[in-house]
């Protein structure tokens, strides 16, 4: 999805602050010992994160119609600011970890979890435009 440079680059931070906010949420009333479980948990969720990122490119870039037409423009201009609308990628985040991880493994896990896949993600955008010099705006943008 084309994106207007406010809302593309907007993203990199709402991400950043959810992270924070996972941290926080995470942490709050939290036993000290379960400061070190919440670090492990964000630890192995910016790892698993390799993994999520590999699988959703591999199986569902290429695969569903039409998401593969949207990321098959990428590929053809890497520049373009397309990427995934934040409303779904979140939605995505929260409903395929942080809740389920909440219910099977309580507050302090499911943030730790679900912080360390954003951090991944984030940092997956942030090298990826970095290294594609995303900066085109989309012709018919408008914000």
């Amino acid at each position: 999805m084309w994106l207007a440079k406010v809302r593309y680059y907007g993203e990199f931070f709402l991400h950043a602050i959810l992270i924070v906010a996972l941290a926080v949420f995470g942490l709050w009333r939290a036993y000290p010992e379960q400061g070190a479980v919440w670090l492990a948990a964000a630890i192995s969720g910016a790892a698993i994160w390799t993994l999520v990122e590999y699988s959703l490119h591999r199986v569902v870039l290429h695969h569903l119609p039409y998401v593969r037409e949207r990321h098959e423009a990428h590929h053809d201009d890497q520049t373009a600011l397309i990427v995934i609308p934040v409303w779904l990628s979140l939605g995505l985040f929260a409903g395929l970890a942080l809740l389920p991880l909440w219910l099977l493994a309580g507050r302090v896990v499911a943030t730790g979890i679900t912080g360390g896949l954003l951090l991944g993600y984030l940092w997956f955008d942030t090298v990826h435009h970095a290294t594609t010099g995303a900066s085109t705006p989309a012709p018919t943008d408008t914000a």
